[in-house]
């Protein structure tokens, strides 16, 4: 009998520990190109892995990791060997944009309470980003699945350069605050979250 309460508990811990989700580990290598890849979606609790792509890599690369609202650096790495391999959990939901100053280039995090890009992209989407890059006021050609929306446009800090409601299913919308040269993240979103992010430069 207790051999069978024993047999009975094991296969219960079994069966519980295969429906916990387990943890999914997400490369990015960053090198002269910048990010490979510059967009990653992932849940919450997931593991991404910073690399130096020796391939396209030209000497040390130094990246910084700012977390989106709340704008505090969240980490800097500075990739200088194929042995220089930074792991992070993303234990926060939202957007986390890292900038390359090697190579001047950016990427994306979007992590937790998103299904997918697939899904995402049938739920809207950034069409287009025209002029980019500009020198002012370029417009955000959208699309949405919904009636209404938003759009989000920070620096490269984090902060929130200007914040435009959407009230169409698809259309146009000029930036018109972008008052500073650089480079500059736009989101979209809906009702159920993050839609699609895209980049533009301003160059005044």
């Amino acid at each position: 009998m207790k051999v069978i309460k024993k047999l009975f508990i094991l296969s219960c811990s079994v069966l519980l520990t295969g429906m916990v989700q387990a943890q999914t580990t997400h490369p990015i290598s960053v090198g002269s190109n910048g990010f490979m890849p510059d967009t990653v979606y992932v849940d919450v609790d997931d593991l991404v892995q910073f690399t130096l792509n020796l391939n396209t890599a030209n000497g040390a690369h130094y990246t910084k990791t700012t977390s989106v609202p709340n704008s505090g650096t969240t980490w800097d790495h500075l990739l200088t060997c194929a042995s220089c391999i930074y792991e992070e959990v993303i234990n926060v939901a939202g957007t986390y944009l890292h900038y390359d100053s090697n190579s001047g280039e950016t990427g994306v995090i979007i992590a937790g309470g998103q299904v997918g890009l697939e899904e995402n992209e049938l739920r809207g989407r950034i069409v287009t980003i025209n002029p980019n890059p500009a020198t002012e006021s370029p417009n955000v050609h959208y699309v949405l699945k919904g009636s209404s929306g938003l759009l989000r446009v920070t620096d490269m800090n984090g902060k929130i350069i200007q914040e435009i409601d959407l009230e169409r299913s698809q259309g146009a919308v000029r930036l018109n605050k972008l008052n500073a040269s650089g480079l500059y993240t736009c989101t979209l979103l809906d009702e159920q979250g993050i839609v699609g992010v895209q980049k533009v430069i301003i160059s005044k």
